[in-house]
Formats: C-alpha cells, sequence, structure tokens
C-alpha cells in the first residue's frame, strides 16, 4: 500500500491518502479540513467494512456481512453538510432474545444533509419475505424524525417461549419526541402453544 500523506499549510490540512485496515476491514480518506472552528470541509471516505463492527457494543444484536460506504463531508466544522451511499448485500441482522433474525439481506441507503433515505431494505425475517421503506431524518450527528414501513409475511415468532405463531402485516415506525412509536396491523394466521401448564381452580 501506497503512505499515508497529510500536509499542514495555513490552518488546513491536506489528505492525499490515509488508510486504515483491521478485522475485515478497510477505510480510506482523501480531502482537506480546516484545523480552526468555522474552518471549511471537504472530505471523501471510503471503506469496506465488516458489519458486525456496527453492533460489537451490543450483547444482543449482531450483524454479519459486508457493508460498502462512500460518504462526503463538506460546508465547515460546525456544520458539516454529509452525502453518500451505503450498501450491503447478503448481510444479517440478529436479536438473541426474543429471537428475530433477518438474513439474506439486501440495503442501499442515501444520505444527504438532513437525512437517511431507505432505497432498498428486503430480506428474510423469521423464514418469511420483509421490506422496509421510508426515512431517517438526523440532526448534529442525532438521528431523529423516524418515518418508516416495514411490510412482512409469514413471519415466525415463538414468544414468549412456547407460544409459536406465524404472521403477517404492515407497521409505521414513527418519532415523537425522545420516543419510537410503532403502529399497524399484525394478523396472526397460525398460532399453538406446546408448552405444559396448569389449571387450577
Amino acid at each position: 500500500k501506497q503512505p499515508s500523506t497529510i500536509l499542514l499549510h495555513d490552518g488546513i490540512a491536506s489528505i492525499s491518502r490515509l488508510s486504515f485496515g483491521g478485522a475485515d476491514t478497510s477505510i480510506e480518506a482523501s480531502g482537506s479540513a480546516g484545523l480552526l472552528p468555522g474552518s471549511p470541509l471537504d472530505l471523501r471516505l471510503t471503506g469496506d467494512l465488516n458489519a458486525a463492527l456496527l453492533t460489537f457494543m451490543s450483547r444482543d444484536l449482531k450483524a454479519t456481512g459486508r457493508l460498502k460506504v462512500q460518504i462526503s463531508a463538506t460546508g465547515d466544522r460546525k456544520a458539516p453538510k454529509l452525502s453518500g451511499l451505503a450498501e450491503m448485500n447478503g448481510g444479517t441482522l440478529s436479536l438473541r432474545n426474543p429471537r428475530v433474525v433477518a438474513d439474506s439481506l439486501t440495503v442501499r441507503l442515501a444520505l444527504d444533509p438532513k437525512q437517511i433515505t431507505v432505497r432498498d431494505f428486503k430480506g428474510t425475517l423469521n423464514g418469511g419475505p420483509m421490506n422496509v421503506t421510508g426515512t431517517i431524518g438526523y440532526h448534529n450527528g442525532i438521528l431523529n424524525d423516524l418515518n418508516l414501513t416495514a411490510t412482512m409475511q409469514d413471519f415466525f415468532f415463538n414468544f414468549p417461549e412456547g407460544l409459536k405463531s406465524s404472521s403477517s402485516g404492515t407497521l409505521a415506525i414513527t418519532s415523537s419526541e425522545d420516543a419510537i412509536v410503532v403502529s399497524g396491523n399484525v394478523l396472526a394466521q397460525e398460532s399453538s402453544y406446546r408448552e405444559s401448564f396448569e389449571v387450577t381452580g
């Protein structure tokens, strides 16, 4: 690999190429960034990431697969403007308890200065097809203003333990102040309970 080069001149750091690597991950950055408050930004980042890095701090939520990103940061240090793309093919996202597995994921996200647009998010959810569309707003690096729609078919679930069901439906996922609101209709097509229990009276 070529050596990384950073030049400093008049309070501007110019990066011809800066590379990071490790844990099946490679990231390259280039462009320029002012070192003083209000200084201009013109940075570009490309990466091929191990998706497990996104969930390494969570004991219950795990991700696998390759995530490719292309991100540009312009504007200035106080108010950077982000844009770019992120995509994954064949990824997996799993929750340990209750057991939920989304696999064979095809994900394409578009980033602009105000929101993330879900261009493509489809795969299987606990054995049945699912699809997610919508947008996620953000401000000062904090995600807000959720406006997502999730559709699922033949979604198999075992919760609480012993109550097995197959369901289909459509959910709207929105945000209200600091809360996430989930609404919609889900139809349980089949269900059974196969654990022993006692009836007293």
